[in-house]
Protein backbone atom coordinates (compact mmCIF):
# COMPACT_ATOMS: atom_id res chain seq x y z
CA UNK A 1 0.00 0.00 0.00
CA UNK A 2 1.63 3.37 -0.75
CA UNK A 3 1.87 5.62 1.66
CA UNK A 4 -0.55 8.15 0.59
CA UNK A 5 -3.44 5.58 0.50
CA UNK A 6 -2.14 4.44 4.12
CA UNK A 7 -2.73 8.23 4.77
CA UNK A 8 -6.02 8.74 3.48
CA UNK A 9 -7.16 6.34 6.12
CA UNK A 10 -7.09 8.92 8.84
CA UNK A 11 -10.04 10.39 10.20
CA UNK A 12 -10.09 13.74 8.63
CA UNK A 13 -13.00 15.03 11.38
CA UNK A 14 -13.96 18.57 11.22
CA UNK A 15 -13.31 19.65 14.93
CA UNK A 16 -10.10 17.31 15.28
CA UNK A 17 -8.63 19.61 12.23
CA UNK A 18 -9.72 22.55 14.19
CA UNK A 19 -7.90 21.40 16.98
CA UNK A 20 -5.15 20.93 15.19
CA UNK A 21 -4.67 23.89 13.78
CA UNK A 22 -4.90 25.80 17.52
CA UNK A 23 -2.22 23.42 18.17
CA UNK A 24 -0.43 24.78 15.39
CA UNK A 25 -1.02 28.57 16.28
CA UNK A 26 -0.14 28.00 20.06
CA UNK A 27 3.13 26.00 19.45
CA UNK A 28 4.45 29.00 16.73
CA UNK A 29 3.25 32.07 18.60
CA UNK A 30 5.33 30.65 21.27
CA UNK A 31 8.08 29.78 19.47
CA UNK A 32 8.49 32.87 17.55
CA UNK A 33 7.00 35.53 20.51
CA UNK A 34 8.34 33.39 23.60
CA UNK A 35 10.75 31.50 22.75
CA UNK A 36 12.49 32.27 26.33
CA UNK A 37 9.32 31.61 28.26
CA UNK A 38 10.14 28.18 30.31
CA UNK A 39 8.65 26.63 32.87
CA UNK A 40 11.53 23.45 33.99
CA UNK A 41 11.59 22.68 30.19
CA UNK A 42 10.54 25.60 27.70
CA UNK A 43 6.51 26.43 27.28
CA UNK A 44 6.85 25.63 23.66
CA UNK A 45 8.79 22.64 23.98
CA UNK A 46 6.08 21.62 26.44
CA UNK A 47 3.22 22.44 24.25
CA UNK A 48 4.40 20.59 21.36
CA UNK A 49 4.42 17.47 23.33
CA UNK A 50 0.90 17.92 24.18
CA UNK A 51 -0.56 18.59 20.65
CA UNK A 52 2.03 15.55 19.66
CA UNK A 53 0.61 13.65 22.30
CA UNK A 54 -3.25 14.91 21.52
CA UNK A 55 -2.67 13.82 17.61
CA UNK A 56 -1.14 10.48 18.47
CA UNK A 57 -4.86 9.96 20.46
CA UNK A 58 -6.98 11.23 18.05
CA UNK A 59 -6.16 10.07 14.90
CA UNK A 60 -5.18 6.57 13.76
CA UNK A 61 -1.41 7.63 12.76
CA UNK A 62 1.15 5.20 9.88
CA UNK A 63 3.97 5.92 12.64
CA UNK A 64 5.91 4.11 10.79
CA UNK A 65 5.75 5.86 7.57
CA UNK A 66 6.57 8.89 8.90
CA UNK A 67 10.25 6.99 9.21
CA UNK A 68 10.77 5.15 6.33
CA UNK A 69 12.81 6.98 3.13
CA UNK A 70 13.78 10.18 6.01
CA UNK A 71 17.78 11.10 5.63
CA UNK A 72 16.57 14.38 8.17
CA UNK A 73 15.43 12.06 10.85
CA UNK A 74 18.63 9.62 9.95
CA UNK A 75 21.10 12.66 10.71
CA UNK A 76 19.34 14.05 13.26
CA UNK A 77 19.81 10.82 15.36
CA UNK A 78 23.47 10.03 14.19
CA UNK A 79 24.77 13.72 14.89
CA UNK A 80 22.93 13.77 18.28
CA UNK A 81 24.47 10.53 19.32
CA UNK A 82 27.96 11.71 17.76
CA UNK A 83 27.47 15.14 19.57
CA UNK A 84 26.40 13.58 23.20
CA UNK A 85 29.58 11.34 22.91
CA UNK A 86 31.77 13.77 22.30
CA UNK A 87 30.27 16.31 25.13
CA UNK A 88 30.51 13.68 27.44
CA UNK A 89 34.64 12.68 26.39
CA UNK A 90 34.87 16.23 26.67
CA UNK A 91 33.05 16.73 29.78
CA UNK A 92 31.56 14.75 32.55
CA UNK A 93 28.25 17.07 32.51
CA UNK A 94 25.62 14.41 31.30
CA UNK A 95 22.70 16.57 32.38
CA UNK A 96 24.12 19.72 30.16
CA UNK A 97 24.84 17.51 27.17
CA UNK A 98 21.30 15.55 27.78
CA UNK A 99 19.55 19.44 28.17
CA UNK A 100 21.21 20.12 24.68
CA UNK A 101 20.09 16.89 23.31
CA UNK A 102 16.57 17.92 23.94
CA UNK A 103 16.95 21.31 22.32
CA UNK A 104 19.13 20.80 19.41
CA UNK A 105 18.09 17.16 18.03
CA UNK A 106 14.38 15.65 20.26
CA UNK A 107 12.53 19.31 19.68
CA UNK A 108 13.80 19.57 16.08
CA UNK A 109 12.89 15.94 15.16
CA UNK A 110 9.48 16.59 16.84
CA UNK A 111 8.88 20.13 15.43
CA UNK A 112 9.45 18.34 12.08
CA UNK A 113 7.10 14.93 12.38
CA UNK A 114 4.14 18.12 13.80
CA UNK A 115 4.51 19.58 10.89
CA UNK A 116 4.42 16.68 8.80
CA UNK A 117 1.21 15.46 10.54
CA UNK A 118 -0.37 18.76 10.43
CA UNK A 119 0.33 18.91 6.68
CA UNK A 120 -1.64 15.59 6.89
CA UNK A 121 -4.49 16.86 8.80
CA UNK A 122 -4.61 20.85 8.51
CA UNK A 123 -3.48 20.92 4.79
CA UNK A 124 0.21 21.79 3.82
CA UNK A 125 -1.26 25.52 2.88
CA UNK A 126 -2.40 25.84 6.22
CA UNK A 127 0.99 24.78 7.63
CA UNK A 128 2.88 27.09 5.73
CA UNK A 129 0.36 29.85 6.69
CA UNK A 130 0.60 29.90 9.89
CA UNK A 131 4.27 30.15 10.45
CA UNK A 132 4.36 32.57 7.56
CA UNK A 133 1.73 34.55 9.75
CA UNK A 134 3.37 35.03 12.71
CA UNK A 135 6.61 35.57 11.09
CA UNK A 136 5.08 38.39 8.67
CA UNK A 137 3.26 40.26 12.42
CA UNK A 138 6.90 40.13 13.86
CA UNK A 139 8.12 41.90 10.35
CA UNK A 140 5.39 44.00 10.52
CA UNK A 141 6.36 45.13 14.73
CA UNK A 142 9.77 45.46 13.76
CA UNK A 143 8.91 47.91 11.01
CA UNK A 144 7.54 50.01 13.43
CA UNK A 145 9.76 49.77 15.68
CA UNK A 146 11.69 51.23 13.23
CA UNK A 147 9.59 54.19 12.51
CA UNK A 148 9.75 54.92 16.48
CA UNK A 149 6.45 53.95 17.53
CA UNK A 150 6.49 53.77 20.98
CA UNK A 151 3.52 50.71 21.48
CA UNK A 152 5.49 48.49 19.28
CA UNK A 153 8.61 49.10 21.64
CA UNK A 154 6.20 48.03 24.53
CA UNK A 155 4.71 45.56 22.87
CA UNK A 156 8.12 43.56 22.75
CA UNK A 157 8.84 44.97 26.25
CA UNK A 158 5.68 43.12 27.40
CA UNK A 159 6.77 39.93 26.02
CA UNK A 160 9.51 39.98 27.24
CA UNK A 161 8.54 40.50 31.07
CA UNK A 162 6.69 38.13 30.64
CA UNK A 163 9.11 35.20 30.03
CA UNK A 164 10.98 37.03 32.99
CA UNK A 165 13.57 38.58 30.58
CA UNK A 166 15.60 41.93 31.25
CA UNK A 167 17.11 42.44 28.35
CA UNK A 168 20.49 44.43 29.31
CA UNK A 169 21.31 41.48 31.92
CA UNK A 170 20.73 39.38 29.04
CA UNK A 171 23.04 40.85 26.63
CA UNK A 172 25.82 41.22 29.52
CA UNK A 173 25.05 37.41 30.14
CA UNK A 174 25.79 36.33 26.43
CA UNK A 175 28.69 38.38 25.86
CA UNK A 176 29.98 36.92 28.80
CA UNK A 177 29.43 33.27 27.81
CA UNK A 178 30.84 34.17 24.25
CA UNK A 179 27.40 34.54 22.58
CA UNK A 180 26.14 37.88 20.96
CA UNK A 181 26.71 41.42 20.46
CA UNK A 182 24.39 44.36 22.55
CA UNK A 183 21.26 44.40 19.83
CA UNK A 184 18.54 46.07 22.31
CA UNK A 185 18.86 49.21 20.14
CA UNK A 186 17.78 47.28 16.94
CA UNK A 187 14.18 46.13 15.94
CA UNK A 188 13.43 42.84 15.78
CA UNK A 189 9.49 42.77 16.41
CA UNK A 190 7.71 39.95 18.67
CA UNK A 191 11.19 37.79 17.77
CA UNK A 192 13.85 37.09 20.25
CA UNK A 193 16.45 39.18 18.42
CA UNK A 194 17.33 40.51 15.37
CA UNK A 195 19.15 37.89 14.10
CA UNK A 196 16.57 35.18 14.98
CA UNK A 197 14.04 37.56 13.13
CA UNK A 198 16.70 37.09 10.14
CA UNK A 199 16.26 33.21 9.82
CA UNK A 200 12.54 33.47 10.02
CA UNK A 201 12.54 36.17 7.36
CA UNK A 202 14.88 33.96 5.35
CA UNK A 203 12.25 30.70 5.86
CA UNK A 204 9.41 32.43 4.74
CA UNK A 205 11.20 34.02 1.22
CA UNK A 206 12.44 30.44 0.82
CA UNK A 207 8.42 28.56 1.37
CA UNK A 208 7.11 31.62 -1.25
CA UNK A 209 10.16 31.02 -3.48
CA UNK A 210 9.11 26.96 -3.61
CA UNK A 211 5.44 28.06 -3.66
CA UNK A 212 6.01 30.11 -6.52
CA UNK A 213 8.90 28.08 -8.61
CA UNK A 214 6.41 25.20 -9.03
CA UNK A 215 2.43 24.28 -9.05
CA UNK A 216 1.42 25.69 -6.41
CA UNK A 217 0.21 22.79 -4.55
CA UNK A 218 1.84 23.61 -1.39
CA UNK A 219 1.18 27.40 -0.75
CA UNK A 220 -0.85 29.07 -3.70
CA UNK A 221 -0.38 32.91 -3.59
CA UNK A 222 -0.72 35.80 -5.86
CA UNK A 223 2.21 37.52 -7.32
CA UNK A 224 0.29 40.91 -5.37
CA UNK A 225 1.20 39.53 -2.23
CA UNK A 226 4.36 38.29 -2.91
CA UNK A 227 5.40 41.96 -3.75
CA UNK A 228 3.62 43.04 -0.24
CA UNK A 229 5.63 40.41 1.62
CA UNK A 230 9.13 40.31 0.45
CA UNK A 231 8.58 44.94 0.72
CA UNK A 232 7.58 43.87 4.55
CA UNK A 233 9.85 41.67 4.62
CA UNK A 234 13.21 43.82 3.38
CA UNK A 235 11.54 46.86 5.41
CA UNK A 236 12.29 45.24 8.35
CA UNK A 237 14.97 43.49 7.72
CA UNK A 238 16.62 47.28 6.94
CA UNK A 239 15.18 48.29 10.07
CA UNK A 240 16.92 45.59 12.52
CA UNK A 241 20.03 46.13 10.83
CA UNK A 242 21.10 42.57 10.31
CA UNK A 243 23.49 42.77 6.94
CA UNK A 244 23.75 39.23 6.47
CA UNK A 245 19.90 38.37 6.17
CA UNK A 246 19.45 41.08 3.91
CA UNK A 247 21.85 40.36 1.49
CA UNK A 248 21.10 36.73 1.68
CA UNK A 249 17.30 37.24 0.53
CA UNK A 250 19.36 39.70 -2.53
CA UNK A 251 21.91 36.56 -3.20
CA UNK A 252 18.45 34.26 -4.09
CA UNK A 253 18.12 36.52 -7.53
CA UNK A 254 21.50 35.66 -9.01
CA UNK A 255 21.20 32.09 -8.10
CA UNK A 256 18.01 31.43 -9.17
CA UNK A 257 19.15 33.17 -12.98
CA UNK A 258 22.37 30.71 -12.71
CA UNK A 259 20.24 27.33 -11.75
CA UNK A 260 16.91 27.79 -13.56
CA UNK A 261 17.01 30.61 -16.20
CA UNK A 262 16.06 29.75 -19.84
CA UNK A 263 18.65 31.97 -20.81
CA UNK A 264 21.71 30.87 -19.31
CA UNK A 265 24.39 33.29 -21.52
CA UNK A 266 22.36 36.39 -20.78
CA UNK A 267 21.90 34.99 -17.01
CA UNK A 268 25.66 34.55 -16.74
CA UNK A 269 26.09 38.34 -18.44
CA UNK A 270 24.11 39.79 -16.11
CA UNK A 271 24.54 38.12 -12.75
CA UNK A 272 28.77 38.57 -13.62
CA UNK A 273 28.08 42.43 -14.40
CA UNK A 274 25.99 42.36 -11.08
CA UNK A 275 29.68 40.91 -8.99
CA UNK A 276 31.54 43.90 -10.84
CA UNK A 277 29.22 46.79 -10.06
CA UNK A 278 28.20 45.68 -6.76
CA UNK A 279 31.16 47.17 -4.55
CA UNK A 280 30.81 50.19 -6.45
CA UNK A 281 26.80 50.83 -5.57
CA UNK A 282 27.55 49.40 -1.85
CA UNK A 283 30.50 51.94 -1.65
CA UNK A 284 27.84 54.33 -3.14
CA UNK A 285 24.65 53.61 -1.40
CA UNK A 286 26.97 53.29 1.95
CA UNK A 287 27.41 57.05 1.70
CA UNK A 288 24.38 58.29 0.79
CA UNK A 289 22.47 56.16 3.51
CA UNK A 290 23.16 56.40 7.10
CA UNK A 291 21.87 52.45 7.92
CA UNK A 292 23.21 49.72 9.98
CA UNK A 293 22.97 47.36 7.15
CA UNK A 294 25.25 49.43 4.97
CA UNK A 295 28.22 49.97 7.48
CA UNK A 296 31.21 47.47 7.53
CA UNK A 297 33.37 49.63 9.76
CA UNK A 298 31.60 48.69 13.36
CA UNK A 299 33.17 46.20 15.90
CA UNK A 300 30.71 43.25 14.90
CA UNK A 301 31.55 42.98 10.87
CA UNK A 302 35.35 43.35 12.03
CA UNK A 303 35.15 40.57 14.95
CA UNK A 304 34.15 38.04 12.24
CA UNK A 305 37.26 37.43 10.71
CA UNK A 306 39.42 36.26 13.70
CA UNK A 307 36.59 34.69 15.30
CA UNK A 308 36.00 32.19 12.18
CA UNK A 309 39.91 31.95 11.87
CA UNK A 310 39.87 30.40 15.83
CA UNK A 311 37.51 28.71 14.80
CA UNK A 312 39.17 27.04 12.13
CA UNK A 313 42.63 26.71 13.78
CA UNK A 314 40.74 24.62 17.00
CA UNK A 315 39.04 22.13 14.38
CA UNK A 316 42.42 21.64 12.48
CA UNK A 317 44.04 20.93 15.89
CA UNK A 318 41.04 18.24 16.77
CA UNK A 319 39.72 17.19 13.52
CA UNK A 320 37.06 15.30 15.96
CA UNK A 321 35.14 17.75 17.11
CA UNK A 322 34.57 19.57 20.73
CA UNK A 323 30.94 18.60 21.33
CA UNK A 324 28.50 20.85 22.86
CA UNK A 325 29.80 21.91 25.88
CA UNK A 326 32.87 23.65 25.01
CA UNK A 327 32.79 27.04 23.68
CA UNK A 328 35.40 28.62 21.08
CA UNK A 329 36.48 31.51 23.04
CA UNK A 330 37.50 29.37 26.58
CA UNK A 331 40.23 27.99 24.33
CA UNK A 332 41.15 31.35 22.84
CA UNK A 333 44.34 31.66 24.98
CA UNK A 334 46.50 29.02 23.76
CA UNK A 335 45.70 31.11 19.90
CA UNK A 336 46.51 34.84 20.83
CA UNK A 337 49.64 34.56 19.91
CA UNK A 338 48.39 34.03 16.75
CA UNK A 339 45.46 36.21 16.49
CA UNK A 340 46.19 39.32 18.08
CA UNK A 341 47.28 41.34 15.41
CA UNK A 342 43.89 41.11 13.53
CA UNK A 343 41.75 43.99 14.12
CA UNK A 344 39.00 43.37 16.82
CA UNK A 345 40.72 39.94 17.73
CA UNK A 346 39.85 40.65 21.39
CA UNK A 347 36.36 39.37 20.30
CA UNK A 348 37.66 35.75 20.49
CA UNK A 349 38.04 35.89 24.14
CA UNK A 350 34.48 36.70 24.75
CA UNK A 351 32.48 36.02 21.93
CA UNK A 352 31.04 32.07 20.12
CA UNK A 353 32.61 31.54 16.47
CA UNK A 354 29.95 33.92 14.78
CA UNK A 355 30.21 31.50 11.64
CA UNK A 356 27.58 28.28 11.25
CA UNK A 357 29.76 26.45 8.92
CA UNK A 358 32.90 26.81 11.53
CA UNK A 359 30.93 26.22 14.11
CA UNK A 360 29.84 22.93 12.66
CA UNK A 361 33.25 21.85 12.31
CA UNK A 362 34.40 22.80 15.62
CA UNK A 363 31.36 21.22 16.97
CA UNK A 364 31.29 17.62 15.15
CA UNK A 365 34.22 17.52 13.33
CA UNK A 366 35.26 15.59 10.25
CA UNK A 367 32.24 12.78 11.12
CA UNK A 368 29.83 15.58 11.60
CA UNK A 369 30.73 17.00 8.03
CA UNK A 370 30.30 13.82 6.41
CA UNK A 371 26.59 13.20 7.67
CA UNK A 372 26.20 16.97 6.54
CA UNK A 373 27.49 15.87 3.07
CA UNK A 374 25.55 12.52 3.04
CA UNK A 375 22.18 14.47 3.82
CA UNK A 376 23.09 17.39 1.31
CA UNK A 377 23.12 14.74 -1.34
CA UNK A 378 19.93 12.65 -0.04
CA UNK A 379 18.05 15.79 0.04
CA UNK A 380 19.23 16.98 -3.29
CA UNK A 381 18.13 13.76 -4.90
CA UNK A 382 14.67 13.57 -2.68
CA UNK A 383 13.90 17.63 -2.97
CA UNK A 384 15.72 18.83 -5.91
CA UNK A 385 18.34 21.36 -6.35
CA UNK A 386 15.64 24.23 -5.98
CA UNK A 387 15.13 23.42 -2.31
CA UNK A 388 19.01 23.93 -1.99
CA UNK A 389 18.95 27.26 -3.71
CA UNK A 390 15.77 28.09 -2.27
CA UNK A 391 17.44 27.74 1.65
CA UNK A 392 20.61 30.11 0.20
CA UNK A 393 19.26 33.19 2.47
CA UNK A 394 19.11 31.13 5.14
CA UNK A 395 22.90 29.47 4.54
CA UNK A 396 24.11 32.66 3.68
CA UNK A 397 22.84 34.31 7.39
CA UNK A 398 24.09 31.54 8.86
CA UNK A 399 27.80 31.71 7.94
CA UNK A 400 27.38 34.96 10.04
CA UNK A 401 26.40 33.72 13.28
CA UNK A 402 26.09 30.68 15.54
CA UNK A 403 22.62 29.48 14.90
CA UNK A 404 21.46 27.38 12.20
CA UNK A 405 20.54 23.65 11.61
CA UNK A 406 22.17 21.39 13.59
CA UNK A 407 23.21 23.74 16.17
CA UNK A 408 19.62 24.91 17.86
CA UNK A 409 18.52 26.51 14.72
CA UNK A 410 14.84 24.68 15.32
CA UNK A 411 12.56 27.02 12.98
CA UNK A 412 14.21 25.25 9.88
CA UNK A 413 12.07 21.66 10.56
CA UNK A 414 8.89 23.24 9.68
CA UNK A 415 10.25 24.11 5.80
CA UNK A 416 11.45 20.64 5.55
CA UNK A 417 9.16 19.03 7.10
CA UNK A 418 6.35 20.46 4.95
CA UNK A 419 8.68 19.82 1.90
CA UNK A 420 8.83 16.29 2.81
CA UNK A 421 5.28 16.00 3.12
CA UNK A 422 5.14 16.98 -0.75
CA UNK A 423 7.66 14.42 -0.97
CA UNK A 424 5.67 11.41 1.07
CA UNK A 425 2.79 11.83 -1.00
CA UNK A 426 3.76 12.72 -4.41
CA UNK A 427 1.75 11.52 -7.13
CA UNK A 428 3.15 7.64 -8.02
CA UNK A 429 3.76 8.81 -11.54
CA UNK A 430 5.45 11.74 -10.10
CA UNK A 431 7.78 9.27 -8.01
CA UNK A 432 8.47 7.28 -10.92
CA UNK A 433 9.32 10.23 -12.95
CA UNK A 434 11.88 11.69 -10.45
CA UNK A 435 13.26 7.88 -9.51
CA UNK A 436 14.48 7.90 -13.53
CA UNK A 437 15.40 11.20 -13.97
CA UNK A 438 19.38 12.50 -14.24
CA UNK A 439 21.37 14.80 -11.78
CA UNK A 440 22.15 16.98 -14.29
CA UNK A 441 20.67 20.38 -12.96
CA UNK A 442 21.12 22.18 -16.69
CA UNK A 443 19.02 19.88 -18.00
CA UNK A 444 16.08 18.64 -15.85
CA UNK A 445 15.56 21.31 -14.32
CA UNK A 446 15.00 23.53 -18.06
CA UNK A 447 11.26 22.40 -18.54
CA UNK A 448 8.08 24.14 -16.66
CA UNK A 449 5.71 21.52 -16.04
CA UNK A 450 8.55 19.09 -13.83
CA UNK A 451 6.92 18.43 -10.37
CA UNK A 452 7.46 20.61 -7.66
CA UNK A 453 11.07 19.38 -5.84
CA UNK A 454 11.77 17.33 -8.29
CA UNK A 455 14.79 17.35 -10.56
Amino acid sequence: MSLAATLSLWPSRFPGRIATLMWLMLFWALAVGMVKWSIGLPVRTLVLMLALGWIALAFRLPWHWLFRDNPLLKVLLALGLWGFVLSLFQSAAVLDAAMVWLRWFLQPAMIFLFSILCCRIVGPRWVAGVFIGVILVSAAVAVLQGLEFGFAWGLTQTLENIQGLQRQAVMLAQRAAGEGFDDSFRARGISYSPIHLGYQAALVVAMIYLAKMHKPVLLPVANIIVWAVGVLLLCALVFSGTRSSLFGVILLLPLHMLCFSRYRVASITVVTLGILLAPALFFWASSVLDLRVLSISDSSFAARFPLALLGLKLFVDNPFGYGWLISANSLADGYWHDLYRIKNADAVVYLGIHNHLVSFLFTYGVPGALLGLWCLRECYRRYGLVLLVALAPYGFHALFHNDGIFLGGNYIWVLLGWVHYHYLTRPKAEARSQSTSQLSQFTALESEEKAPFAN
